[in-house]
């Protein structure tokens, strides 16, 4: 399920305005999933929510997540392990982050990716008019100390407007 509706979303229709899952499904789903990992003889080495909006999950249930894969790592002795979440970022509010960051044990745990397809003309375009609520939730994200990322397509309409979109790309690597 998700919150905007992306003219280039490539999750069927038929799955985007289904109910969410609540926290107890999400967390046995992930349990089911890290016991057929384990049984089998493997390890789950890199782990990313995307697709859909991984950001309507709950900033506590986002943390359970994060929890489980965390004791899943610790006993296969994995070290240096962050769940990554690749979301539109209509989600991160300073209220969201908040709850976030008061409940994880490090921020370093989650790393937030952010889809933004500057200039805002385009992201508007391709993303129901968001860019504003992003950038903003962005912003504030890196303020608060999250390690972000961004994700861009670069379609044919970026590709119009590349000096708009290399100028905020240069714009964000100098605020690292």
């Amino acid at each position: 399920t998700c919150n905007l509706n992306c003219q280039y979303c490539y999750v069927p229709k038929t799955y985007k305005n289904i109910a969410k899952p609540d926290h107890e499904t999400i967390l046995n789903r992930l349990q089911k999933l890290i016991n057929k990992i384990e049984n089998e003889g493997f390890q789950i080495g890199a782990f990313c929510l995307h697709g859909s909006e991984p950001a309507l999950m709950s900033p506590e249930t986002l943390v359970e997540v994060s929890s489980t894969l965390k004791k899943h790592w610790k006993k296969l002795n994995c070290k240096n392990r962050a769940i990554a979440i690749q979301s539109n970022g209509t989600r991160f509010t300073t209220e969201y982050l908040t709850a976030l960051k008061n409940n994880l044990s490090r921020l370093s745990d989650i790393k937030l990716g952010f889809s933004i397809d500057p200039p805002k003309v385009i992201h508007d375009q391709f993303r129901d008019n968001s860019y504003d609520l992003v950038s903003q939730n962005y912003l504030i994200a890196m303020e608060m100390g999250f390690p972000v990322s961004v994700l861009s397509v670069v379609s044919d309409s970026v590709l119009d407007h590349l000096a708009g979109f290399k100028s905020w790309m240069k714009e964000q690597l100098d605020r690292k």
